[in-house]
């Protein structure tokens, strides 16, 4: 059977339909043809990475930056910390006995294990020697020792130094006392010396570091650098 549709057969309205298709169709192939790519992309099409210089790997950053600034915070500052008082080197003394020194040692000792005794020589007020000249005889000084012991005067032999086989009528930490026995002997007729003696005696600091308005009872402190003869030991 022949299907072929002769042009010269078809009626007008035939011709319209059929030229209207193959307009239809003519346009439907243009627009494919100038249509906008799709913006689907391929694999093949993907942009190729390009490494951002404002971004830190992980494992390149400082420990300390990778933690969370809260726990840094938390890590760095607490309020203990804050209301502790400032340690500072602080110096109770001078003491000349050790049972003063005791009781203040065992009260540092709670607030700073580490708390010290530094000891050494200084000047110490002088004693005063009263005695009598036996020019250097030791009969002299015998005669005169029995003439002090019949008056009621205790006195010895200087045995050496720098008066020796003098008559030694007492030593006083004082010059008033001194004096006065001085003045006793001259009434009886004697011609005593008075003479100071120069001494030292050891001398004991504590030492600790402790905050600065700490408060002992019956002590007082001082800072340690305030004293001069503390600055060897710091």
């Amino acid at each position: 059977m022949d299907l072929t549709i002769e042009p010269s057969r078809l009626s007008m309205t035939s011709r319209i339909l059929l030229g209207a298709l193959l307009l239809l169709n003519l346009i439907v192939l243009l627009y494919l043809v100038f249509a906008e790519p799709s913006t689907v992309r391929s694999p093949q099409q993907v942009p190729e990475f390009r490494e951002d210089q404002s971004l830190t790997l992980i494992q390149e950053m400082d420990p300390a930056e990778s933690q969370p600034r809260e726990l840094e915070e938390e890590r760095t500052f607490s309020p203990q910390t804050a209301e502790t008082a400032p340690l500072a080197c602080r110096a109770w003394g001078p003491f000349a006995n050790s049972e003063v020194l005791d009781p203040i040692r065992t009260a540092l000792t709670e607030a700073d294990p580490a708390a010290r005794v530094v000891s050494f020589e200084v000047e110490a007020p002088p004693d005063y020697l009263v005695f009598l000249r036996s020019d250097n005889n030791l009969d002299n000084a015998r005669r005169i020792l029995q003439e002090l012991e019949s008056q009621g005067i205790e006195a010895y032999v200087i045995a050496g130094g720098e008066y020796v086989n003098s008559v030694s009528a007492g030593v006083f930490s004082n010059r008033q006392g001194a004096e006065g026995l001085v003045a006793e002997l001259e009434d009886l007729g004697y011609l005593p010396t008075l003479k100071a003696l120069e001494r030292t005696q050891q001398v004991s600091y504590l030492l600790a570091r402790v905050p600065a308005d700490i408060e002992l009872t019956g002590a007082e402190a001082s800072p340690c650098d305030a004293i001069a003869q503390l600055k060897e030991f710091l």
